[in-house]
């Protein structure tokens, strides 16, 4: 466990640098504030994947933050269990410390009575000796005799049972204080023992707080160190948060500029000329066969119902707005930079020669008047004055709405030919 925290409290450090380095290298907003700089969709993917791995770090913070969060609270329950036992032995050394001071008491007490019934058969003793002079100077030398050979106290007394009542009572009291001292005496001992052994108990606990005081310091530093790792994640994970907000702000700024100049590319391009849903082409720019014989097709022919909306593919001028033999009713606009389009076999005119169009507006109906076999819209794309495949793959002359977005159909893939 110890191990794995020191693992995570090194590890912080380096998502610090590599936050910092960050910092420096990485400025949010990396793109030019020039409006005249083309925004391209690898800006966009950069920026999501700078956003991607911020959130990376954010969800990595919080899971080295979960981990910690495990080992902290590993070490806040130590310390609780630490501080409980050292409190439980610190009650018991203060136990022990009042047991051994009544047995010193009751030790001191052992002592001063045995102390005392020494004085006792200490005066008790010279009192007999005090009487056996007056029996010697009475003329009985028998207990002189015994004085002096015997070995002490005890043995003078036994060896003078015989000598009559007179020393009876006095061998009685002696023989009952000396049991009174030797049983204090063992008392005493036994005391000592007890005392001794808690003495010992004393010192085995005191060695065993010292072991878990040791725990409990070791166990702090842990936690210290963690709740210090702890903070600095927190500080990376809050400023990595900080910054996943300002990249979110700047992405959908840039999405909104991308959008803007497509939008603005999109106008620069042709609209395409009937409905979206109207993506089909029944003949191509080019060389064909045209009632057996080969012929050049000058625009692309889009089949329609009849009756379906014409659009201006841009803004401009109406040229020509009338009918021919071979286009029927028709119409051609002037989109200026040398660039016009051409709207052919309409069944109704809706525009007149001068009129100023906008892009999308509607200018005729699909029919299928002049040389025609069926509805549809014959439309030509001319550039200073030439005819030009309006489907042209370099030129992407023309756009349209699809899936919300304004596309080249050509690129996209979504024209279907017939």
């Amino acid at each position: 466990m110890i191990t794995k925290a020191w693992k995570i409290v090194s590890g912080v450090f380096t998502v610090l640098i590599v936050t910092v380095l960050m910092a420096v290298c990485l400025p949010y907003n990396s793109l030019e504030s020039d409006a005249a700089k083309k925004i391209t969709e690898a800006d966009i993917e950069a920026l999501k994947d700078q956003i991607k791995a911020n959130e990376q770090k954010i969800k990595d913070a919080e899971a080295d933050l979960k981990e910690i969060g495990g080992d902290i609270a590993y070490y806040m329950e130590m310390k609780s269990i630490l501080d409980q036992q050292i409190n439980d032995i610190e009650t018991n050394i203060a136990d022990t410390d009042v047991l051994i001071e009544k047995y010193e008491r009751l030790i001191a007490n052992a002592e001063e009575r045995i102390a005392e019934r020494e004085i006792e058969i200490s005066d008790r003793y010279d009192s007999f000796l005090q009487r056996l002079r007056l029996s010697y100077e009475d003329g009985s030398q028998n207990y002189l005799e015994l004085l002096v050979s015997s070995k002490n106290l005890i043995d003078f007394m036994t060896r003078a049972d015989n000598l009559g009542s007179v020393l009876s009572y006095e061998q009685l009291l002696l023989d009952e204080l000396d049991r009174e001292v030797s049983d204090l005496n063992a008392m005493k001992e036994a005391l000592e023992v007890r005392k001794s052994e808690y003495v010992n108990l004393g010192i085995s606990q005191g060695d065993n707080e010292a072991q878990l005081q040791a725990k409990l310091k070791e166990a702090e530093d842990n936690l210290a160190k963690l709740q210090k790792n702890e903070a600095a994640l927190k500080a990376v994970r809050d400023k990595a948060k900080k910054e996943d907000a300002a990249l979110d702000k700047e992405l959908e700024e840039l999405l909104k500029k991308y959008e803007d100049q497509q939008m603005q590319a999109s106008k620069e391009k042709l609209l395409w000329p009937l409905p979206a849903n109207r993506l089909k082409i029944s003949s191509k720019y080019g060389n064909r066969i045209l009632y057996g014989e080969p012929d050049f097709h000058y625009g692309i022919d889009l089949p329609a119902p009849y009756g379906t909306d014409i659009y201006a593919s841009n803004d401009g001028t109406v040229l020509k707005s009338r009918y021919s033999s071979s286009y029927g009713y028709y119409i051609l606009i002037d989109h200026g930079g040398n660039l016009s389009t051409l709207y052919a076999h309409c069944s109704k005119l809706l525009v007149k020669v001068g009129d100023t169009v906008k892009r999308g507006q509607v200018i005729g109906k699909v029919g299928s008047t002049g040389n025609s076999t069926g509805y549809h819209l014959h439309f030509e794309v001319r550039v200073s004055g030439k005819h030009t495949d309006p489907l042209d793959k370099k030129a992407a002359y023309l756009v349209v709405e699809y899936k919300g977005e304004m596309v080249d159909p050509v690129a996209k893939g979504i024209l279907k030919y017939s």
